[in-house]
């Protein structure tokens, strides 16, 4: 439950930021490529605990194209939060749509989760639409695999922030990512429980809060403005 509340509440402070499965043997890390640590261009690092994560692109290990984009545990820390690979853009040419983000996923001994992610942010906070495959986690050791996210886009959203995360020991690869629009027979994946707790955990961030979020609002209007109106780099193949 926290999880999804500490995804959600990444749509306050980030708007350019979301067990165990036994194996009889471990196998041997994957992504030790020269690019290791080049964060792709246009992508950032977030998450509650971002500092215990390694995030980058490999060439190693790609579904197709150059490489892959990764998000890793430090082997050096006793891992705590999650942390995201993430990017933001404007709402404006999804309003009153319906989206799909979709790519491609793969996982090394993943001992808490493994999840791709998607947001619609509203003014002032507000949480419009979310999916972060809490009910449907990657875990363990896994091939590459193409994963689903679809929300509605309502007229009053302001950000739409996708990416997606480590929770506890363990990487995880995506490739190939998509974000398009779909039509309306295309069932929604959209976590209501989530969305509807929203507002009360807001209000009570406020309340509790005021200062901090009165200046992340403020910091949140000046980033809007130069957000990107579209996805860029979903194959991971630019990097900064």
């Amino acid at each position: 439950m926290k999880r999804i509340f500490a995804i959600a509440a990444l749509a306050l402070t980030t708007a350019s930021p979301a067990f165990s499965q036994a194996v009889d043997k471990k196998p041997e890390p994957q992504g030790q490529a020269d690019t290791a640590k080049q964060l792709p261009t246009g992508w950032h690092k977030s998450g509650s605990k971002p500092q215990n994560y390694d995030m980058g692109v490999d060439s190693t290990v790609r579904h197709g194209g150059k490489q892959s984009a990764y998000v890793k545990s430090k082997a050096s820390v006793d891992v705590e939060g999650f942390g995201t690979l993430m990017q933001t853009i404007k709402a404006d040419e999804y309003r009153g749509k319906r989206v799909r983000l979709s790519g491609y996923a793969k996982t090394n001994n993943v001992e808490g989760s493994g999840q791709m992610w998607i947001r619609i942010d509203g003014e002032e906070g507000a949480l419009l639409g979310f999916d972060n495959m809490d009910n449907r986690k990657i875990v363990g050791t896994t091939d590459w695999k193409k994963y689903e996210l679809v929300l509605d886009v309502p007229e009053n959203s302001v950000a739409i922030a996708f990416g997606f995360f480590v929770l506890g020991k363990g990487e995880m690869f995506a490739d190939d990512l998509r974000l398009e629009v779909v039509q309306k027979d295309v069932a929604p994946t959209n976590m209501e429980e989530a969305v509807k707790r929203a507002p009360k955990e807001l209000e009570e961030h406020k309340r509790t809060h005021k200062e901090e979020f009165k200046r992340q609002m403020e910091g949140r209007k000046k980033r809007l403005v130069s957000l990107p109106t579209q996805p860029v780099n979903l194959d991971f193949e630019m990097v900064r």
